[in-house]
């Protein structure tokens, strides 16, 4: 079994500092990726991709692409950090 040394205030525990940050996004809400379909919320660049298979639209994902890349790269330097 993974060990999972970052505990969040919840009780839930991570394996890596990156994990528990993305959790906490649940708690606040403030999602640094949107799906420009449906406006979905996501932390992991990821997700994102997977979420945008649900809608059949592989085209807008490959020319949003680099844009996601970009945006994703931002959020990580501009979050202020928040405890999570």
């Amino acid at each position: 079994m993974q060990e999972k040394p970052h505990k969040c205030e919840c009780g839930r525990s991570f394996p890596t500092p990156a994990d528990l940050r993305a959790h906490g996004y649940s708690h606040i809400g403030n999602w640094p990726l949107r799906c420009p379909v449906c406006n979905r919320g996501f932390c992991k660049l990821g997700a994102l991709h997977h979420h945008m298979k649900s809608h059949g639209n592989n085209n807008t994902l490959a020319i949003k692409n680099r844009n996601f890349i970009l945006l994703y790269l931002l959020s990580i330097i501009l979050i202020i950090p928040s405890g999570y």
